[in-house]
């Protein structure tokens, strides 16, 4: 059955407007994301939205094309929804779906809770939040972010050096902590660092929690705090923040062991992390990272120190030529 405008809102997050003004020429699929023209801003500027992995799958089973509306009337034309039958009561369910939304974000605030991870990674407790991502109210913590651990398993090996970089409340950290590896867990976010402390003295994990953002230079910047959940904090933006100190991935080459699987999820900053990670790089680490900007540039520095990169999300590893939303480098050295 073809999905619907209706099925993409919830899958997306976004309102009707914006997924019937959508356009294929605007979508990234390989990449995993929405560029958003400036026309349909109220800052006038082009935005590159990331696509989660629900609305990438709803996109996929419309059977991609490379042009036109995503969703089109009559003569290619767009849609509106009364053509559609999209009835009153579907745009007020979306909206209670929302509302819900935030108010389980409003609720989350300074939740701490107490979860295990999964048997295979020892059943190790660790505190985590809600109001980092909303999945942690689940008590079965394998359903919040399975492809993480999934990732945790095809990588790290006993006795590996770790490097996670944008740690949140450590869920990598500790899984990969748990196989055997010795652990460097890097957040921006003081209070998402205390409680990743305060979860490494709780299960006695090699985890090494270094409360720093990692940026191309060294000094002192601010951490905007987002709306919707610590995970989308960044160090670029607007509105509250909270000072932090910045170090490079090469400063801390000078203080940990080089590492041999280098996690990196930092918001929309993975070049300027990646500039400052020469010397990184020449030690040979798989780089696991979420590119959500600059695609084209991360993609030149990776090819330029020889790496080559996969699609992580895809259980066939095909090599890509720029990298996706969740990318996979591995040096080259290792795939001959």
């Amino acid at each position: 059955m073809q999905p619907t405008p209706f099925d993409l809102c919830c899958a997306s997050a976004r309102v009707a407007g914006a997924v019937l003004k959508a356009d294929w020429t605007h979508l990234d699929m390989e990449r995993g994301v929405r560029t958003k023209p400036s026309h349909h801003t109220k800052q006038k500027k082009i935005e590159h939205i990331p696509l989660n992995p629900e609305s990438l799958e709803v996109l996929r089973s419309m059977g991609p094309k490379t042009s036109g509306p995503l969703f089109p009337g009559k003569n290619g034309s767009r849609v509106s929804l009364r053509r559609l039958g999209w009835k009153k009561s579907r745009p007020s369910l979306l909206y209670f779906v929302t509302l819900i939304r935030r108010i389980l974000e409003a609720l989350s605030r300074g939740v701490v809770l107490k979860r295990r991870l999964p048997r295979e990674f020892a059943g190790a407790p660790l505190f985590v939040s809600p109001n980092s991502a909303l999945g942690y109210w689940r008590r079965d913590i394998s359903k919040v972010d399975p492809f993480l651990l999934s990732m945790v398993r095809e990588l790290v090996r006993p006795a590996m050096s770790v490097w996670d970089i944008g740690a949140n409340v450590g869920l990598f950290s500790f899984a990969a902590a748990s196989l055997g590896a010795h652990v460097v867990a890097v957040e921006a976010d003081l209070w998402l660092a205390n409680l990743m402390h305060r979860s490494a003295l709780l299960n006695n994990l090699p985890v090494t929690v270094l409360p720093a953002a990692v940026n191309n230079s060294q000094g002192v910047s601010k951490l905007y705090l987002s709306d919707h959940g610590k995970a989308s904090n960044s160090l670029s933006g607007s509105g509250l923040a909270q000072t932090v100190v910045t170090v490079t991935l090469d400063w801390m080459l000078d203080y940990f062991p080089a590492p041999q699987v280098l996690k990196i999820d930092v918001e929309g900053l993975e070049y300027a992390v990646l500039t400052g990670a020469r010397r990184v790089l020449q030690s040979r680490p798989v780089i696991f990272c979420e590119v959500t900007e600059q695609h084209d540039l991360v993609g030149e520095l990776l090819r330029s120190a020889e790496y080559e990169f996969f699609a992580a999300r895809t259980s066939e590893r095909q090599s890509l030529h720029h990298p996706s939303r969740d990318t996979l480098a591995v040096p080259k050295a290792l795939r001959t």
